[in-house]
Parts: structure tokens; sequence; C-alpha cells
């Protein structure tokens, strides 16, 4: 099934998810810097797409089409490229959030933002919030239950 998330993201998914599609918090704290803005939090099959091209000031960075192409990659290699693009660190955890794979495909370029506002989004359907660390890093945190 599709299932359109706002006017520049589409999500491919098992028809069994359909409740949880629905239930993306609309604000949530990002791991970004200060000043750069896009949700945080998101899941496990997505395909983002863009309509037309993003307004982007002189410092945005562009994304190519497919330079983010996960196909069952783990999270922590998901979560390596997200730490490049929020300045932050990664250090592979373990447990349970951390077996969790990972399909997303750009199909458009995307602006950095909205690149990772495309990862927040697979890590929460995966039931995966990414909270940041005093120390720079960012680590993997299971959702409970009812947050999905």
């Amino acid at each position: 099934m599709t299932v359109p998330d706002g006017d520049k993201f589409m999500i491919v998914a098992p028809k069994e998810m359909e409740s949880s599609l629905k239930a993306w918090p609309a604000k949530s704290k990002s791991v970004l810097p200060r000043g750069a803005g896009q949700p945080s939090s998101g899941a496990t099959n997505a395909t983002a797409r863009t309509g037309s091209a993003p307004s982007r000031g002189p410092n945005q960075e562009v994304i190519p089409p497919g330079m983010l192409d996960f196909r069952n990659a783990t999270l922590g290699q998901a979560m390596a490229v997200y730490a490049e693009m929020t300045g932050r660190k990664f250090s592979q955890g373990e447990g349970r959030p951390y077996m969790l794979r990972i399909d997303l495909t750009t199909q458009t370029r995307l602006a950095r933002e909205e690149a990772i506002y495309a990862l927040d989004r697979v890590f929460w359907l995966g039931g995966i919030r990414v909270v940041p660390t005093q120390d720079g890093f960012i680590k993997a945190v299971e959702l409970p239950a009812g947050q999905r």
C-alpha cells in the first residue's frame, strides 16, 4: 500500500502497517543542530519522493536522487548516515533496536532536512526514535508499543 506523507513524501508499506502510518506525530524534537529544523522519529519501509524542487538557500545541501538507497540495511548503517547529516557521532549499540532492517530509496533530490525527515520517519515506523546524547552522539531508543 502507498500512503502520502505530506506533499513531498510517499510511504510504501505492508497493508498491516496502515494504522501505524496514521499515528505519526506532527511535531517532535529534532536531532538537527538548532536552526536546521524538521521533525525527529521514524520506520521500516518507505520510498521518499518530492513533487517539485524544494526551495533552497545558498548554503542548503542537496542530496541527489538515489543517494539514499538503503535496501535491507542495518539500523547501524542508516544511523551512521543520519549522524553525518545531523553533525553528530554514532557508535553502534546492542540490543533489539539495532536488529531493525531499513529499506529507503529516494527518487528525487532532497534538501538535507528532507533526507533527515525521511530517515526519522523510517526509524519511527520501525519502532525506533533517534535521540541525541549530551556527548554529541545519537542513539536508538525503542518506542513503547502505544507510540508506534
